[in-house]
């Protein structure tokens, strides 16, 4: 069996393979571009990575854009550009959805209500890979204090 700490990539790595990807954008084909750009999507939407991470993985795709722009063929650069604004456009639904959650986790908190058999509540117990938004504090989430 794999430890646990094997199965995900820390932060620094995502950050130390986006700058080196920033740096080497000019070298790369667009077919390590478009997969640069796949990779880092499915970054945006793991909720175990905190929002400075989600955060990294944007910007790093954003700009790819004008080096895709430049080296795929119009259709290819297309296909990539459409994928990219696909994932940002999931993104925000899914942020919709959890800030409901969120801000219903938050009144009931205020009201001191008690969380019983809820998502929140199996999210607080992984020992490995909570979704963020849900073990942490709902007004830190609100207020973007988060890690």
């Amino acid at each position: 069996m794999i430890p646990s700490q094997h199965l995900f990539v820390s932060p620094t790595a995502y950050a130390a393979a986006a700058d080196l990807v920033h740096y080497l954008r000019g070298d790369l084909s667009p077919r390590q571009l478009a997969h640069f750009i796949h990779v880092y999507s499915r970054v945006i939407h793991n909720p175990c990575l905190s929002s400075s991470v989600h955060t990294l993985a944007g910007k790093m795709m954003f700009n790819l854009i004008e080096t895709v722009v430049t080296k795929d063929t119009p259709d290819g650069a297309a296909k990539v550009l459409t994928a990219l604004m696909e994932t940002c456009v999931d993104r925000l639904e899914s942020l919709a959805a959890v800030l409901d959650e969120v801000q219903q986790r938050s009144e009931r908190h205020k009201n001191e209500e008690v969380e019983t058999g809820n998502f929140f509540m199996v999210e607080k117990a992984r020992p490995v890979a909570s979704n963020v938004y849900a073990a942490e504090d709902p007004d830190n989430v609100l207020s973007g204090e988060c890690p």
